[in-house]
């Protein structure tokens, strides 16, 4: 098996990438690999991901970090490759996702976690309108934006704005309004698969960036569409009884019993 390892600027992610690459030594590219080896915290693996998306890629993840959401514990250096053959693969689909901007330029992109549809100016909201299948849903959303969470992603950023989170068994997603101001009852909605269209009621003077995952889409956007991506899964790997599956039934539980 041939290991493309990445890993974050911390020092511990930066020492485990030298002993491990020169233990299994390091593929060209994550092209020319087997599998990819993200070192670091979430947003690393997040990183990984992104190439994984892209090549086809397997990726394992290995926490030198903080939560380790998508990642697994590091034990010990030996045993890496056997310890990658016993591990459990979940198959996940991103958000993919085309953004339009005042400027004429287009973006496209996938998010692992989700993606965030937010006011430019602290001082000003952002005034989106939201349709599902072409048709309208929302109106005039105003508020600080809106969140677009798959699954994976419904313990991130989507938790920490009141949003559900979702368990793994289902392709579904969650639109959960930040900060909203009207209508004043709005609340988080989970969905079933279909396409997802933003609209930018005021681009000029209410500018509106866009977020996916941990990097920067751009600033003064336009229309946001946003699907689940079938045709581009990914493949997640954990050591058994460590799943994203079971940490998100304990994000579950946890949050029940809190509230």
């Amino acid at each position: 098996m041939k290991p493309y390892f990445q890993a974050s600027d911390s020092l511990s992610a930066q020492i485990a990438f030298k002993e491990f690459t020169r233990r299994y030594g390091q593929a060209m590219s994550p092209l020319e690999a087997d599998i990819v080896v993200s070192l670091g915290g979430d947003g690393q693996t997040l990183i990984s991901l992104q190439d994984a998306i892209r090549f086809k890629k397997p990726v394992f993840g290995i926490n030198f970090g903080h939560m380790g959401h998508l990642q697994n514990l590091h034990k010990e250096y030996d045993g890496l490759i056997e310890r990658i053959n016993a591990a459990v693969t979940l198959v996940l689909c991103p958000l993919r996702i085309e953004v339009s901007f005042m400027n004429g330029s287009i973006r496209n992109d996938f998010a692992v976690n989700e993606a965030f549809i937010c006011n430019h100016s602290r001082t000003a909201t952002t005034h989106l309108r939201v349709l599902l299948d072409e048709k309208e849903f929302f109106s005039k959303l105003s508020g600080d934006g809106l969140i677009v969470s798959t699954t994976v992603g419904s313990t991130g950023y989507n938790k920490s704005a009141h949003g559900p989170v979702l368990p793994l068994d289902d392709d579904l997603f969650v639109l959960t309004p930040n900060n909203p101001q009207s209508p004043e009852n709005s609340r988080p909605c989970v969905l079933r698969p279909r396409p997802v269209e933003v609209q930018v009621l005021d681009p000029v003077f209410r500018q509106a960036d866009v977020y996916v995952d941990n990097h920067k889409v751009g600033e003064a956007a336009k229309t946001i569409k946003l699907v689940l991506d079938n045709a581009n899964a990914y493949e997640l790997l954990f050591d058994p009884g460590q799943t994203l599956h079971e940490k998100i039934m304990r994000t579950q539980l946890l949050a029940s019993k809190l509230g």
